[in-house]
């Protein structure tokens, strides 16, 4: 009698470890899917803000001529962020 309630005890922690186990797996798998999603969004709105000063910058001045004064103020500095401009031949 004694050994069959050791072998349900035993079987009983298995299935709570596997269990445990598998929570955690699929919750870091959810975790590390959603924190992926933040960042690309995170990224395409800055790329869009951007974008959208770029624009208002040519707008203002026509032309891209002193653009170099207004790049560092665009960039995220802490993420290594970089812009290049690049005029075509005239």
């Amino acid at each position: 009698m004694r050994s069959l309630t050791l072998k349900m005890v035993g079987a009983l922690l298995l299935v709570a470890i596997v269990a445990v186990g598998l929570m955690a797996y699929l919750m870091n798998m959810s975790t590390s899917r959603e924190f992926r999603q933040y960042l690309s969004g995170s990224n395409m709105m800055y790329t869009q803000n951007v974008a959208t000063s770029l624009s208002q910058f040519y707008s203002r001045e026509q032309s891209w001529a002193v653009v170099q004064g207004t790049l560092p103020s665009l960039l995220r500095s802490h993420m290594g962020d970089a812009i290049m401009v690049c005029c075509p031949p005239i």
